[in-house]
């Protein structure tokens, strides 16, 4: 369904990088440009996009917003150079020449979809009326102190407001973005923390019920666990997880294992592992093939990490279902599997 800047892919089997590769062939055929993941919703009417923007919740990944921009409009945008430097600062600044893992391109991703969606709001325009103009030191303020104002974290804030400023200083080393629009830009402070924010994780008994949740028995229901169990066990980064090759998953005589990872700044490390974990993974293999990664999607034969969306989705659906007898748990994502492993381990 085309609705002028955002196409609304409705996908029910696919990951979520699957679901990109499928949305920019299909684009090409039409001379559409795929620009940009938006956002996702919980509504499946694509109809109440317009209408009630501000009550959706992005719980769900039935429906994907993707913004893009028309690849004939493009050229008849405003201000076409700014957004061929917004695509080369995504795709070859930050990942190839900065070396930026995924995450953190996400991040820049989000920090400056989020800043040219509130121009769009704040000017009643399209996406393509945007011009190097709009990157001035009063927008971004006025940027901030909205996020602010609705609640947002602080260090959500300053990680949006960062994002701004490194494109900012990449506009200007690419002569779109003059000197002094630069300077009075990164004479915007970050937002200072009142107070520490209180760590979250889970009790041993949350963990305990949620593994029980999985069935082991299915094909499905074992990967479930063994993600879960082995994000705990390990401590490990999501992306980590995700990204680990099968080789690098050691089994050793005792019935424990190991797992050789390597972390940020390519530094490896060797986490131990224990054997019920060991037991998960057997499980899990009676399913699943061993393969290049030890999770894995594959699509027209080519095998793939499983997508950080995919493993969002797992964690969702055992949320919702832990919410039925822990009515009070908390959110869960990958990070609070690492703060949980840390706590008890000091306990």
């Amino acid at each position: 369904t085309y609705r002028e800047d955002y196409v609304i892919l409705i996908g029910y089997n696919m990951t979520l990088k699957d679901d990109i590769v499928w949305l920019k062939e299909e684009l090409e055929k039409y001379s559409y440009e795929f620009r940009s993941i938006y956002e996702s919703f919980t509504t499946r009417n694509p109809s109440e996009f317009s209408e009630n923007y501000q009550n959706l919740v992005s719980n769900s990944t039935q429906v994907i917003i993707y913004t893009l921009i028309n690849g004939k409009d493009l050229m008849k945008a405003k201000d076409p150079k700014l957004f061929e430097t917004i695509n080369r600062f995504l795709t070859e600044y930050i990942p190839v020449i900065k070396r930026r893992d995924e995450d953190t391109v996400t991040a820049y991703k989000t920090g400056l979809n989020t800043f040219l969606n509130y121009i769009c709001e704040t000017n009643n325009c399209r996406l393509t009326d945007i011009t190097t103009n709009e990157f001035k030191s009063k927008n971004i303020l006025d940027y901030i102190l909205k996020m602010a104002d609705e609640g947002y974290a602080v260090k959500t804030i300053n990680l949006r407001l960062s994002s701004i400023k490194s494109f900012c200083k990449y506009a200007m080393k690419n002569n779109i973005l003059q000197i002094d629009q630069l300077n009075d830009i990164l004479e915007i402070s970050c937002l200072e923390e009142t107070e520490a924010s209180e760590l979250i994780y889970l009790s041993l008994s949350e963990i305990t019920s949620l593994l029980k949740l999985p069935d082991p028995n299915t094909k499905y229901g074992a990967r479930d666990r063994f993600y879960i169990i082995l994000l705990y066990d390990s401590g490990a980064r999501n992306s980590e997880i995700l990204n680990l090759p099968a080789e690098k998953f050691k089994i050793n005589k005792n019935g424990t294992g190991e797992i050789n990872f390597l972390g940020k700044g390519n530094k490896p490390r060797t986490t131990p592992i224990s054997k019920e974990v060991v037991d998960a993974y057997h499980q899990y293999c009676k399913f699943w093939d061993k393969k290049k990664y030890i999770f894995y999607t594959i699509r027209n034969g080519i095998c793939a990490p499983m997508s950080a969306d995919n493993a969002g989705r797992i964690l969702i659906k055992y949320e919702a279902i832990m919410k039925k007898t822990h009515p009070d748990i908390t959110h869960l994502h990958p990070h609070l599997f690492r703060h949980s492993r840390a706590m008890h381990l000091l306990e």
